[in-house]
Parts: C-alpha cells; structure tokens; sequence
C-alpha cells in the first residue's frame, strides 16, 4: 500500500491528488472555499484558548495542492487583525509535488512554510494542527481471522503460469508464514474469537504519526477529519472483509490489486486506535463528534449573522449550498468522524465540540456492543466519496 501509494515515481500521489467531480474522490476542501473558511475560525479559536500569542503556527499535514491551505489563508487574511498578523502556516505534504504546492501558495509566500516532514522543524510554542482526509491514506496489514489464530496477508506476484515473466499487476494476496503481528493484534483486539475467515485490517502507523504531532508544538490543539469508526463498530462482527477499498472516478474498486498505482487506496480508521495512539504521545482527547456538528457549531456565528441581515448576496448563497453539502447527514456530514487532541489546555471548552470529556471517552473507548443490523453500519458517504 506505501508503494502504491507513495512510491517517488509510479506512486498514486505522485501524478497529484485527483480531487474534485472531475477525479476519483471528493473531500471537503473540493467542496469550494466554506470548508477552509470554517478551519480558520477553529484555528483562531485556538488561538485564543493559547492566550492570544503573537507568534502562532497553523500546522496542515497533507496539504496536496495547497487549495484547503489557500482557503484557510485568504479567509484569516479578509477578517485582518491580531490573528492575521500572528499567524505563520506550516503546510505539510510527503507526496505531491512541491513545486506545484509552492505555486499555489505564493499569494501569501511570505507568511507560509512548506515541508516534507512533518517532524523537520523544531516545535511551535502555541500551535494549531489539522489534517483531512490523512489518516485513511496511512498504509495498512491485511490481517485474517483462520483456525483460531489472527494470520497476516501478504502481496505477491501470481504464479507463473508457463507463458513466462508475470506483470507487476499480476498480485495476489497470501497468507504469510511469518508475521510477527500477532502481538499488535491481541492488543487491539484482544482474545475474543472471530468468524473464521473474518478479515480486516490494522494500522501500525498511528503511533508515529500522532508522537510527530505531539512534537509539533508545546501548546495547542489538534483536528483530525476523516472517515472511521469506534473499534467496537469498527471490527463488527458483519464487517467480515474489513474496510480496504479502491476508488476511481469516484467508484469503488472492488480488487485493490489490479492497478495498485492508478487508484486511491484507503481504509476507515480505527479511531479508538488513534486516540490511544494520541493519548500515549502526550495528548489529551478534546472531543469526537461528527463533521456536520462540528462545522454547524463552528458556522453558527455565521449563519445567525446572516439571517438577522437577511443577507442575500450571490457568494452567500454559494457558501450556504457549500455548506449544506458538507453537513447534510445524505451528503459530508456524517460521513465523516472529527477528533480533537489538546496538549497543555483544559478539557472541553474547545468550540465545534460540546460532549463531555467522559462522555468522548465512553464513545471511543467504551465496551458498548456495535449496531446489530449490518445497515446501520454501511458505509456513509454515498456521492461525498469514501
């Protein structure tokens, strides 16, 4: 999955992000600017909470092409103030090219940093960290339950069939001989028996990704959006193959392995994994909720605005059908989870999010069996993309 993914030459993400109705995938910032919009009032509402610093990093990771970035820069730069002229932007991208990020920035060049790794600056004092749509693209193990024991999956090439040399896309899956997985396993999802043959996936990257957030800065918060589920939910005992799926032009491909370059490669993320993963880096969960609660308590400053004014100009309009695309439950709004990690700031309090803190710790890291009825727990997203 990281060579088809990222491989410097024939990786999916080298030839660019295929974003928006005309590619394989939507993702909120294809939507139009709300979203980046939206962002910039989280990212000042961090700033806050830091005490108004008059330095203050804006930290994107996966930043593509930089469009979510530029939305976020050219809102903060519209509304001006102190939070303008604190803010430096830290975008991040391991995989597209930089040039072309580069480009797209240089309206603000002044006041942005591009990296490749997220872990080569020293840390920020106050910070605010976001990424979408980052962590379903980490690579992950196929793993499956057989004869009582978890076995692990493996690529290779199919057998020679006697025509001779066999093509790269000529893979299957096997199960591996000498996994070393089973460890990682029991801790997740510890002893309990499986249907034979239930197959899903593990993610082992979580841990580092979230030890480079947490060093990213020595204050401040972190949003994460992405589509998942509680680990309850998440290996269901109905989700017997797991979550690994390929897009193109926005359909699903049901064999990964037949052109591992020319597709998005994804699976759901175990969110109860990343929030351990936090946890343990030196971050405390702030909150967990659904995309459409998230944006509509972030936007209600917005939209009462609006209504009083009975304002109706053309962008307005524009934003507002932005806006219903992403939060309507049939479109963005619940196909997407959102967490909130803090480091050194109190719990709760953080705006977009209203839970209780015990309350976020019952939904991610509770016992509470998942839904029943496998329908309850198909796929969300339809035409908003995986």
């Amino acid at each position: 999955m990281e060579l088809a993914l990222y491989h410097p030459e024939a990786g999916y993400y080298r030839g660019g992000v295929k974003t928006g109705r005309g590619g394989d995938f939507l993702t909120s910032a294809s939507v139009g600017a709300c979203f980046g919009e939206l962002l910039a009032i989280q990212a000042e509402s961090v700033w806050v909470l830091c005490g108004r610093p008059p330095r203050f990093a804006i930290i994107e990771q996966g930043a593509h092409d930089g469009r979510l970035a530029a939305d976020v820069l050219r809102a903060i730069e519209e509304t001006g103030g102190a939070f303008a002229g604190a803010m430096r932007y830290r975008a991040c991208e391991a995989a597209f090219p930089m040039e072309t990020l580069a480009a797209n920035l240089s309206p603000w060049e002044a006041a942005v940093e591009i990296e490749r790794d997220l872990g080569a600056a020293p840390p920020a004092a106050d910070a605010f960290y976001f990424c979408n749509e980052l962590l379903d693209a980490l690579p992950v193990h196929r793993i499956r339950f057989r004869d009582g024991a978890w076995k692990e999956l493996r690529v290779r090439r199919a057998e020679d069939d006697g025509a001779g040399f066999q093509p790269l896309e000529s893979l299957e899956w096997e199960i591996a001989a000498d996994s070393d997985l089973g460890r990682a396993v029991a801790s997740r999802l510890g002893t309990r028996e499986f249907p034979d043959g239930f197959t899903t996936e593990i993610c082992l990257e979580l841990d580092a990704w979230a030890r480079d957030v947490a060093g990213a800065m020595r204050r401040g918060a972190a949003v994460c959006v992405d589509y998942g589920y509680p680990r309850g939910e998440y290996y269901a005992e109905y989700r017997t193959e797991g979550t690994l799926r390929g897009y193109r032009e926005h359909r699903m491909v049901a064999d990964v392995l037949a052109e591992p370059s020319e597709i998005d490669i994804t699976a759901h993320v175990d969110l109860t994994s990343a929030a351990e993963a936090a946890e343990a880096a030196g971050l405390a969960v702030l909150g967990y909720t659904d995309q459409s609660a998230w944006l509509t308590r972030l936007a209600a400053p917005l939209l009462e605005r609006w209504e009083a004014e009975h304002d109706k100009r053309v962008r307005d309009r524009k934003w507002q059908r932005q806006f219903q695309m992403l939060t309507h439950p049939s479109m963005m709004g619940q196909a997407f989870a959102v967490l909130a990690f803090g480091k050194d700031l109190p719990l709760g309090g953080l705006p977009g999010f209203t839970d209780a803190p015990s309350v976020v710790q019952r939904r991610l890291f509770g016992d509470s069996p998942a839904p029943a009825d496998p329908a309850g727990a198909a796929r969300r997203g339809g035409a908003a993309g995986p």
